[in-house]
């Protein structure tokens, strides 16, 4: 090998190996930063998404509270509650009660129950009278804080609400009051307040996005709890935490989950992949060419 090829081959050496590393360290430095940004975004995000869900939550125990409190004071719905007791026959300001205060109080559901659990009044179920209703009041009031959701089946489908429960006493009986207000795609937008970031609630049968097309990819797992690792499979970032559902008989959890797509930061890496390449080759050349000078002097 000639001295001029020695001479060559080390100069491009000396260039292209600190160079490549300096690249590699640059695209890691980026990279890290962006995610870290992405990561407390979406952690913020998540604070945001819980505090809007126990604020919903709130606002319809205050609503049930003063539906409560009006109750006490109707003497026409406790003879309607006790000309059902006595004949077993629902009369229609019975059968219409919750159905008219659903729509006055802008809510979703709106059930009132018996002291022996079945339905005497349902606003989004208005033919389920003395349909036996389950559990669900005891164990909604047994959720810490009375936060929960819950699967709301009606005549046309079903959809998932945010629930709460109050007890009601009316001449020595305890009647029981559960409302909810729907959550969907629209909804969940409003708990995002970030268009770069999706919102995903998924439970044991079914799944609401803020992304159609994020719906329709996660719908094909068998259970939520694989969301995350699915996600992150795909190079998606994932923050999620466990909210109370109540089923139809029995508490479990929902989940409520933070997602970004990094595909802005990929094409950005990229492209600084291709602007580092154009440097490197560029510095090549030049002491290429300040090589091969160097060795014919």
């Amino acid at each position: 090998m000639s001295l001029r090829l020695r001479i060559l081959l080390v100069s491009l050496a000396l260039t292209f190996l600190p160079l490549v590393a300096v690249m590699q360290i640059t695209r890691s430095a980026v990279s890290e930063r962006f995610t870290r940004l992405d990561n407390r975004r979406m952690e913020d995000q998540m604070r945001l998404a819980r505090a809007d869900l126990k604020r919903r939550g709130q606002s319809l125990g205050t609503k049930l509270d003063a539906l409560a409190g009006s109750m006490a004071d109707d003497n026409r719905l406790r003879l309607a509650l006790l000309q059902a007791r006595d004949s077993g026959a629902p009369s229609p300001f019975l059968v219409g009660y919750a159905a008219r205060f659903m729509a006055l109080m802008e809510l979703d559901m709106l059930q009132l129950q018996g002291p022996d659990g079945r339905i005497l009044s349902s606003g989004h179920f208005p033919q389920s009278f003395g349909a036996e209703s389950g559990p669900r009041a005891r164990l909604l009031a047994g959720v810490p804080r009375g936060q929960v959701l819950v699967p709301v089946r009606t005549a046309e489908g079903s959809f998932l609400a945010v629930a709460r429960a109050r007890t009601v006493e009316l001449g020595g009986q305890h009647y029981d009051l559960i409302g909810g207000q729907r959550l969907d795609a629209h909804s969940l937008r409003d708990l995002s307040g970030d268009d770069d970031l999706d919102v995903v609630i998924a439970w044991a049968d079914g799944i609401l996005s803020t992304d159609p097309e994020l719906t329709r990819r996660l719908e094909a797992l068998s259970r939520p709890e694989e969301i995350p690792l699915a996600l992150r499979q795909d190079d998606i970032l994932v923050t999620w935490s466990p909210w109370p559902l109540l089923g139809s008989d029995q508490p479990g959890d929902a989940y409520l989950i933070i997602t970004h797509d990094q595909a802005a930061l990929r094409e950005s890496l990229r492209q600084l992949d291709r602007r580092l390449a154009i440097i490197l080759a560029v510095a090549l050349l030049i002491t290429g060419v300040l090589a091969v000078w160097t060795a014919n002097r």
